[in-house]
Order: structure tokens, then C-alpha cells, then sequence
């Protein structure tokens, strides 16, 4: 099994943007989703950005469920006050806007976990088999033809240099 670093470098950072634009994604969805109005793109994409920024600090060490719940609650929250703040409609307690919120940040927990898994594992398996691909793979070697046109001359005839014709349909 091949060891990923994704805690740090630039593999940190799309991990937590990768987290960052599926929370606000699947949370503008469930805030539409109970009723709520979604708020303006360049809005979504201000918190997108401090989500990434609070994604990466987590995305420092591995994750857990427990914790990605946490994180994806806030956030959730987040993204309903904001929603909230940009489109006022309904209550703040609307039983089924925090049903789907909280659906939204479990369903969070269940795609990062298993899907960076599922990422990982699928690397695991492809990566070594490219690798040992390329370089068990021969290298092809350049080969070169000698050849020296030769004059027709002797007792060769056109007929016999063209060959056969096609046959004629019938």
C-alpha cells in the first residue's frame, strides 16, 4: 500500500477545497431544497473561500467523523445565516429547513470520509501498475534501414514488377 501525504503541501489545500465546495454546494442545495431562496453567487463564493481557509487548518490532520460533523454543522449554519441574511423569507427554526441542513452535514461526513477512501484505495491499486507499466515497458531502439535503390535493368519486365490486376466485376 503506497503512503499519501494529503495533510500538508499542496495536496492539503485541494483537499480543503474539495471539503469547501462540497459544503457549500450540498448546503445552498438543502437550504433551496426546504423552501429557502439561495443567496447571490459572489456571496456563496466569499464563504466558499473562508471555508477552504477553515477547511485547510482541519485538513491538517485526518479526518474523522466526529470531527467532520462538527465542521459541517457550523458550517451549515453558516450558510443558512448568510442565505438567511441575503433573501429574509420564513422562520429561523423552520423544522424543515434545520432537517435538511443537518441531513446535508451528515451526508458531508459519509461523501469525504468514503469518498477520500475510495480515492486513496483506487490510487493504490492504479498508480503501481502505471508505474510498473513504464518502466518494464522495453524502450523501443531505433532502427536503421539500410537500402540503396537499384536500377531496373536486366531481365525484369514492367509486367512483372506491377504484379496482378484487380479482378474485374462481373
Amino acid at each position: 500500500m503506497l503512503r499519501w501525504h494529503l495533510t500538508s503541501g499542496a495536496a492539503r489545500w485541494v483537499r480543503g477545497g474539495v471539503v469547501a465546495a462540497l459544503t457549500v454546494g450540498l448546503g445552498t442545495g438543502a437550504h433551496v431544497a426546504a423552501g429557502g431562496h439561495a443567496p447571490p453567487v459572489t456571496l456563496l463564493a466569499l464563504v466558499t473561500i473562508v471555508l477552504t481557509g477553515l477547511a485547510v487548518a482541519v485538513a491538517g490532520r485526518r479526518f474523522d467523523a466526529s470531527g467532520l460533523l462538527g465542521l459541517f454543522l457550523l458550517a451549515q449554519t453558516g450558510i443558512h445565516l448568510t442565505a438567511m441574511a441575503a433573501a429574509p423569507h420564513g422562520s429561523m427554526t423552520d423544522p424543515a429547513m434545520i432537517a435538511t441542513h443537518v441531513l446535508a452535514a451528515a451526508a458531508l461526513v459519509l461523501v469525504v470520509l468514503h469518498g477520500e477512501r475510495a480515492l486513496l484505495a483506487s490510487l493504490d491499486h492504479l498508480l503501481p501498475r502505471i508505474r510498473a507499466d513504464r518502466t518494464s515497458a522495453p524502450r523501443p531502439r531505433a532502427t536503421v534501414v539500410a537500402c540503396s535503390p537499384r536500377p531496373l535493368v536486366g531481365s525484369a519486365a514492367p509486367a512483372d514488377l506491377l504484379g496482378r490486376a484487380p479482378p474485374v466485376p462481373s
